[in-house]
């Protein structure tokens, strides 16, 4: 009789979802500029620190922006290409 396997069949290192996150566009005003991304069907405008359920936006640059999926602590990027 063989000794048991120690390695756990089909246990992988958990993975952040993908980003529920469509880039949607900005509006630069009064030098202040305002990003805007759709979820779903829904318009919804980021802020570095701003959490939007399981994401937290960590930064937002002119190619990407940068989000933190709280549950795993996962950093994820949307490009904005």
């Amino acid at each position: 009789e063989k000794p048991a396997s120690t390695k756990a069949a089909g246990v992988e290192k958990p993975v952040a979802p993908p980003l529920p996150f469509q880039y949607f566009g900005r509006l630069t005003e009064n030098g202040k500029t305002e990003v805007y991304v759709m979820r779903g069907d829904e318009l919804i405008t980021l802020a570095p620190g701003q959490k939007i359920g399981d994401y937290r936006v960590e930064q937002i640059a002119d190619a990407s922006i940068s989000f933190t999926y709280l549950p795993l602590k996962m950093k994820q990027t949307l490009d904005l290409k």
